[in-house]
């Protein structure tokens, strides 16, 4: 039985039984995908380890972490694994692991799971120097026509987006998004911004062409 940790929270659940591990979880997908049942049952996991991972903690000294329970443990790996797509760690990393640890699993989020979408905005058309996130995102959000197949798919690109950031001196728009499988899925697409057509350019994808 899973003791109380200090502080009076206490932990998530176990797994319950026969529920689809992140070990097998390329199995999972490859038996299941195929049928309804599959898609429901891998659904309501990823929603199970989702609502695990989101769950917020206090946050603990290095001397006065927990264990992680077993349901952390799945949801973790299943994180890892690219399984899981979260906006940042697992929350309950503040009060399991050591400050340098969280530190390096955001530098593996960041570097791992995280990716960039980019588009070059071309030389003739006027754009100030410094654009703050919220402006450019709102600038795009507009750009389309309410409605249209090319409004609704910029929408869904902003939704993906964790960061936006516009380079003046290489005049690039980079869109940093949370999960590599949604930024690959952009790429070659283009979005209206300004009166033009931006071309999206994954730089995973075009790393692998070098």
């Amino acid at each position: 039985m899973l003791k109380q940790p200090p502080g009076g929270e206490m932990p998530p659940s176990s797994p319950d039984p026969g529920v689809a591990s992140p070990l097998n979880f390329k199995e999972v997908v490859r038996d299941k995908s195929s049928d309804k049942h599959g898609d429901d049952e891998l659904g309501e996991w990823v929603k199970r380890l989702t609502k695990i991972a989101e769950r917020p903690w206090k946050v603990k000294d290095d001397e006065n972490l927990r264990p992680m329970v077993p349901a952390e443990e799945e949801a973790l790996a299943a994180w890892a694994m690219g399984a899981l797509v979260l906006d940042a760690p697992p929350a309950f990393l503040v009060c399991a692991h050591t400050f340098a640890q969280r530190v390096a699993f955001l530098n593996f989020f960041e570097a791992h799971l995280e990716s960039v979408i980019a588009a070059v905005i071309p030389p003739y058309v006027r754009m100030p120097k410094h654009v703050a996130e919220k402006t450019l995102l709102a600038q795009l959000a507009v750009s389309e026509k309410e409605n249209t197949p090319g409004h609704i798919q910029t929408r869904n690109l902003i939704r993906q987006v964790k960061r936006a950031d516009y380079n003046d001196a290489t005049r690039r728009i980079t869109f940093v998004v949370k999960d590599k499988i949604q930024a690959d899925s952009w790429h070659r697409k283009s979005i209206q911004f300004r009166g033009v057509k931006l071309l999206l350019l994954s730089t995973v994808k075009l790393r692998s062409f070098v």
